[in-house]
C-alpha cells in the first residue's frame, strides 16, 4: 500500500482564500501521481514549492508535461476545456529497484541468482534504472556489472530470437489466407521486435518476430 505525504509552503494558505478548492485539487493530484506509481512505490511525498494556479474548473484533466519523468521536479498540466495551467511539484518516491546480487559478466544470461531488489529513493536514481526483476531475468548483459550496481535498461537486452542471415519460417497472413514460407532476417531481433526479412524471391518485407518465426500481416489499403 502506498503512503502519501503532502507538503506545502505555509505562505500558500495565506495567499489563497479557496481552501476547499485547493484541497480538492490536491486530492486529484495525489490520486494522479499514485496511479503513475501503482504497484511500484512504497511511499510518495508530494511537495508544492509555490502557490497553485487558479483553475476555471473543479475537475481538470491532469497529465505529466514529460510523461517519461514521473519523479523529482515534475510539471503537471491541468486542462480545463480550452484553458490549461502548469503546476510544478516535487515528487519523492521510495521503493524497490534491481541491483546485481553478484558480478555479472558481459554476454551472460541473467538468472534469478544474479539480481536482487534494493530499497531506496527512486527519484534520486536515473530514470533508466529497472524496478522489477522480471524485466531483467532471462536478458543478456551488454557489459560487466559489479555487485550492488543498479541495473539500467542500457546494460541489458533481450536474447536474440532470430539472427541476421538465419533461415527462418515466414508466416504471411492476409485477408482470408495464410502463406508459410521461409526468409532471412537482415538483422538480429528479439521476440516481439520488428525486423526486415528477405523472402526467397528477394523481396524485403517488414515482419514481427514470434515463437513461430517471423509473421507478416498484409493489409489491404
Amino acid at each position: 500500500m502506498i503512503k502519501i505525504k503532502m507538503l506545502f509552503f505555509a505562505s500558500y494558505l495565506l495567499l489563497t482564500g479557496n481552501i476547499v478548492f485547493a484541497n480538492s485539487l490536491d486530492q486529484q493530484i495525489e490520486v494522479f501521481i499514485t496511479e503513475q506509481w501503482r504497484d511500484i512505490a512504497d511511499d510518495i511525498t508530494i511537495h508544492y514549492s509555490q502557490q497553485r494556479p487558479q483553475l476555471s474548473c473543479d475537475k481538470p484533466t491532469l497529465a505529466l508535461l514529460n510523461r517519461h519523468k514521473m519523479s523529482g521536479n515534475v510539471t503537471i498540466k491541468a486542462q480545463c476545456a480550452n484553458k490549461q495551467a502548469f503546476i510544478p511539484v516535487n515528487v519523492a518516491v521510495a521503493g524497490n529497484y534491481v541491483v546485481a546480487n553478484q558480478a555479472i559478466a558481459a554476454g551472460s544470461l541473467i538468472s534469478t541468482d544474479h539480481v536482487r531488489l534494493q530499497s531506496g529513493r527512486l527519484d534520486q536514481l536515473p530514470s533508466t534504472v529497472i524496478l522489477q526483476k522480471n524485466q531483467v531475468i532471462n536478458h543478456i548483459a551488454l557489459r560487466n556489472i559489479v555487485v550492488d550496481q543498479p541495473i539500467k535498461t542500457t546494460m541489458i537486452r533481450k536474447p536474440w530470437q532470430v539472427k541476421a542471415g538465419q533461415l527462418v519460417q515466414l508466416v504471411i497472413t492476409g485477408d482470408g489466407y495464410q502463406i508459410i514460407t521461409q526468409g532471412k532476417p537482415l538483422t538480429n531481433a528479439a521476440l516481439g521486435e520488428s525486423v526486415n526479412v528477405r523472402t526467397q524471391s528477394g523481396k524485403i518485407i517488414l515482419g514481427t518476430v514470434t515463437n513461430q518465426g517471423i509473421t507478416v500481416f498484409n493489409k489491404k489499403n
